[in-house]
């Protein structure tokens, strides 16, 4: 009972309103104790009683207690109603309930007299500290005083029931919980209903058929709706990213191992049986076998980065020397293309970073560029530093790329141009993936501009060392 999060929603707006409720009752009891207005029906009472008694007494006006007597075996009044005979002095002749309760020593004739208004009455204590409100005429036959007195504490329930504007503020009460009960309902199901949605479809989390949560009730469940959607995307990304994964891992082993076999199986079974044609059998296994190695190892590679457990030799380097290595490597690759390499990275703040790994990632955007760049092309290296950060910009003159494929080629096997698959040359699509996450592990990234039919820049992010004050020099020395 009381479980789920509607129920203990319900149950919280209704205790809370009954708690408001019943106080909004308690005081209102206690200041209508407290007020004349709750005594208006002990006062009309005891008016009644004391009409009574009066015409009584005019019918034998020498003998008030006697008339009295006789009045109260007629006529019994109410068990908590006190009559009372007094001399012109206060001292009481007759008390009705003389052997019930303590004497009356505590109304005065002056409060009867003030009490001989129709609309007054008075409260008194007596010597048991019981209260008291009566009412009082002058005798004037006897020169006598008839007072008629109730107990205070008698106001019960009963009688606060029984008074019209009582009935009617209770009524209202009793509607506004009603209501208050109905709209706690309507609330709580407007508040958890939301919530009752989500964690239903939060349950086909990563799906094919998941549905989005609908961004509908407060504004925290719509951000609680809107996370769920985006985790939700984000699981469906990855698991498609292992499908993929796994596919072109699949593709990429294919080729090379089919080859493989294929020439194995023709050295076994003599197909390949002059020198030469062993030789080349021989060739394609090794080339392949290195293929796959290089795959393996590229994987590898990226999985650790990615991971963060790639260990990085970071040490002070000059990005402007590195670069010009790279390209003094890469010049004959470029020419076989027909395409001009041109560097001008100088005056480079050196940075602390893994000179293996750097080298490894800027090789790899600049072979990118040559190989997609045509004859009579030109793949340029410039370097800025902007923000704190050294930038080195490979601006190729190349074929560009579709702006549909920009966010897709660091993606793990992604190729922008199908058409370049197969052949000795063929790229597995690891170069950029590898090149972004070692940028990444070193504090910075790799971004890219590109227009299709007017070239790609690539531009790679390492961030300048720390600067060191003096005084922390010094605290080191």
């Amino acid at each position: 009972m009381f479980k789920t999060l509607r129920s203990r929603l319900w149950l919280g707006y209704s205790l809370l309103i009954l708690v408001v409720l019943g106080a909004f009752f308690v005081g209102l009891a206690i200041t209508l104790n407290r007020s004349s207005v709750l005594y208006r029906q002990v006062v009309l009472q005891m008016r009644l009683v004391e009409q009574t008694l009066v015409r009584k007494i005019e019918q034998e006006p020498s003998n008030p207690i006697k008339a009295i007597n006789t009045s109260l075996i007629d006529r019994p009044v109410a068990e908590n109603m006190r009559v009372l005979i007094l001399d012109n002095r206060g001292n009481p002749l007759f008390d009705s309930h003389s052997d019930t309760d303590v004497p009356i020593k505590w109304v005065t004739l002056v409060g009867i007299r003030r009490t001989e208004d129709l609309n007054n009455s008075l409260f008194v204590t007596d010597t048991n500290q019981k209260a008291w409100i009566y009412i009082g005429r002058r005798l004037t036959a006897t020169n006598q005083y008839l007072v008629i007195a109730s107990p205070r504490g008698n106001l019960t329930l009963k009688i606060m029931l029984s008074d019209p504007m009582i009935r009617l503020i209770i009524r209202v009460l009793v509607f506004a919980l009603i209501v208050s009960l109905v709209m706690a309902a309507f609330m709580d199901h407007w508040l958890a209903e939301p919530l009752r949605k989500m964690a239903k479809t939060a349950k086909s989390l990563g799906l094919e058929k998941h549905t989005p949560i609908p961004l509908e009730g407060a504004q925290e469940v719509k951000e609680l709706a809107k996370s769920l959607n985006e985790m939700s995307r984000q699981v469906r990304e990855s698991q498609q990213s292992q499908r993929d994964f796994v596919s072109d891992v699949s593709h990429e082993l294919k080729t090379p191992l089919t080859s493989i076999q294929g020439f194995s199986n023709a050295i076994l079974d003599g197909t390949a049986s002059g020198e030469i044609s062993i030789k080349h059998a021989a060739h394609v296994i090794s080339t392949e076998s290195e293929r796959m190695l290089r795959l393996v190892l590229d994987l590898l590679t990226l999985t650790r980065l990615e991971g963060g457990v790639e260990n990085l030799e970071k040490k002070s380097m000059d990005l402007a020397i590195l670069v010009k290595n790279i390209v003094e490597k890469l010049s004959l690759t470029a020419a076989q293309g027909k395409v001009r390499l041109n560097s001008t990275v100088q005056n480079i703040p050196l940075v602390l970073a893994d000179a293996d790994r750097i080298t490894q990632a800027l090789t790899n955007l600049i072979e990118n560029g040559i190989k997609y760049t045509p004859e009579d092309g030109m793949v340029t290296m410039s370097g800025d530093v902007v923000q704190r950060m050294v930038r080195i910009h490979i601006t190729d003159t190349g074929i560009g790329i579709d702006p549909e494929e920009l966010p897709k080629i660091f993606n793990r096997f992604y190729q922008v141009d199908k058409s370049r698959k197969g052949g000795p040359s063929k790229s597995e699509g690891l170069g950029l993936p590898i090149a972004r996450q070692i940028a990444r592990a070193h504090g910075g990234d790799i971004l890219v501009k590109s227009e299709k039919g007017h070239g790609t820049c690539f531009t790679l992010l390492l961030p300048l060392p720390e600067q060191k004050t003096k005084a922390a020099e010094e605290n080191q020395k």
